[in-house]
């Protein structure tokens, strides 16, 4: 569990002020960065992978009057560094950060612009350093890193600064304790190490790559057995699952629902003992005309605001993917086979708290989803043969 970046900051907001200096937060994903100021900073600062460099499109000979008369618009200074997600810079020691606050004195300048992809980690820990080393003593509100990362969170965003590695690099920079860790330790055996800065969300994915499935025999899946049909010809989904080997979830079938109206529920799960027998005309009867999924990648029609990447609609919530979701509460995400501790995204239900933004995600299976499903297809049993009457009812 953890809290939603849904609806957090967007653009360009003033974090803090001092010694004549204004700082400015965002991230390229959220509207922000230097390019969307009017007027723009003095300086914009941010890691050089996500750094836009902005160019003049006139272009004008060199000695005419008229190259001379153009209006041109101030640029920044633009400070790009070597910073991976998630993770620290490699190269810029406490000096740097010193030598920078007095580059801004000698060069008057009056606003920077500290940005990253999403405005949360890399820029957190911009945002860290620069208020310690701004502020006057006098009217810093923390004695540690922790109590810092906390002032910059109440002023700008509950998300600045994202792992204990950006943690202890910020206490490095500016000589303070490290306070209490803001974050939640993995219980893989994994180390983060000073001298070579590796980043921990790398170490997690390879301690998760050494752990081999254990294979369990199964005969049947959810009571439904697998027997090949007697009729040659007869179109049925034991067949299909029999032979599908792209199946997205164990024990159950996801259908594209073609024939919907705008606001109802798109696709589907349907356990298969449900349609265990069902020829594929009596499943149409119940759905109108439908597709079996088994490839997500053929319909990537949803994009996430905060990883900028294109998914299928099974894999969001709402504008974010679950993915990103996922990783700001710490659980483990699999990208190369889209599973989230262990389970296929599109098999996940999330659930986020509107009063204080936490995240839940539980199984489909854990949840009423199958009961309301079943409920909405079998309605009613016809008296005169004892069968179930099925209603086609879209599931919202």
């Amino acid at each position: 569990m953890g809290k939603s970046k849904i609806g957090c900051h967007t653009g360009n907001p003033l974090v803090f002020e001092a010694q004549g200096i204004k700082v400015y937060a965002g991230g390229t994903s959220r509207q922000g960065t230097w390019v969307k100021m009017k007027p723009y900073p003095d300086v914009a600062i941010g890691p050089i992978d996500v750094m836009r460099l902005k160019v003049s499109r006139d272009v004008l000979p060199d000695g005419w009057t008229c190259t001379e008369k153009v209006t041109a618009e101030k640029m920044p200074h633009i400070i790009g560094i070597d910073w991976p997600d998630y993770g620290i810079p490699s190269n810029l020691g406490k000096e740097f950060w010193l030598a920078l606050i007095d580059d801004f004195k000698k060069n008057n300048v009056k606003s920077v612009s500290t940005s990253c992809m999403g405005g949360h980690g890399r820029t957190g820990v911009q945002l860290c350093i620069l208020a310690h080393l701004l502020i006057p003593e006098k009217d810093r509100t923390w004695s540690d890193v922790a109590q810092l990362i906390n002032y910059i969170r109440d002023t700008y965003c509950d998300h600045a600064v994202e792992g204990i590695n950006q943690q202890e690099y910020i206490a490095d920079m500016i000589d303070l304790p490290v306070g209490d860790s803001l974050f939640i330790e993995t219980k893989q055996n994994i180390q983060w190490v000073d001298d070579d800065m590796h980043n921990i969300w790398d170490d997690i994915q390879k301690e998760n790559k050494k752990r081999k499935p254990k294979k369990k025999a199964r005969k049947a899946i959810d009571g439904a057995k697998f027997d090949k049909p007697k009729k040659k010809n007869q179109a049925n989904l034991e067949r299909y699952i029999k032979s599908a080997k792209g199946a997205l979830h164990r024990g159950y079938t996801l259908i594209e629902l073609v024939e919907t109206g705008q606001g109802e529920t798109r696709f589907l799960w349907i356990p298969n003992k449900w349609m265990k027998g069902q020829s594929q005309d009596a499943i149409a009867e119940m759905f109108g005309e439908y597709n079996t999924v088994t490839n997500l990648d053929s319909d990537k029609d949803a994009h996430c605001i905060d990883c900028n990447k294109e998914y299928h609609p099974m894999e969001m919530h709402h504008n974010t993917c679950k993915y990103c979701l996922a990783s700001e509460c710490m659980l483990e995400v699999d990208y190369e086979n889209k599973k989230i501790g262990g389970t296929h995204a599109t098999f996940l239900d999330v659930t986020i708290d509107s009063t204080d933004g936490f995240v839940e995600m539980r199984k489909l299976s854990d949840t009423n989803y199958f009961d309301e499903l079943e409920i909405q297809l079998f309605t009613t049993i016809d008296e005169r043969t004892g069968d179930w009457v099925y209603k086609r009812t879209i599931v919202e």
